[in-house]
């Protein structure tokens, strides 16, 4: 999702802020390839892995790429001029525009 020079100081302040909450892994705009990312790390003993964290690992990555990409798009779609007035703290106390979690919809 390559973002404009204009856009560049607003999503890199979104990016901040999605990360303060965070306990695993963090948001990462890559300046060089225009590409939002989100690392997760974990040390392994050598040559040996444990597939199901590697599993949560990869399911965390996907869920809070697909949190994250609804308030990025909604900034890269904001014009220029009118990014000071986007309160982006704001913005992310939004839940309309991101996915329900799996598991949490409630049952009827």
């Amino acid at each position: 999702m390559e973002l404009g020079a204009g856009h560049l100081p607003s999503a890199l302040e979104l990016l901040a802020r999605a990360n303060k909450p965070l306990t695993l892994g963090g948001f990462e705009y890559d300046l060089d390839r225009g590409m939002l990312v989100f690392r997760i790390t974990n040390l392994f003993e050598r040559e040996r892995y444990d597939s199901d964290i590697i599993s949560s690992m990869v399911h965390c990555a996907i869920a809070e790429l697909d949190r994250i990409v609804p308030y990025v798009a909604i900034l890269r779609s904001t014009a220029e001029d009118l990014l000071p007035d986007l309160d982006i703290k704001r913005l992310l106390m939004r839940e309309d525009v991101i996915p329900p979690v799996p598991g949490d919809e409630e049952e009827y």
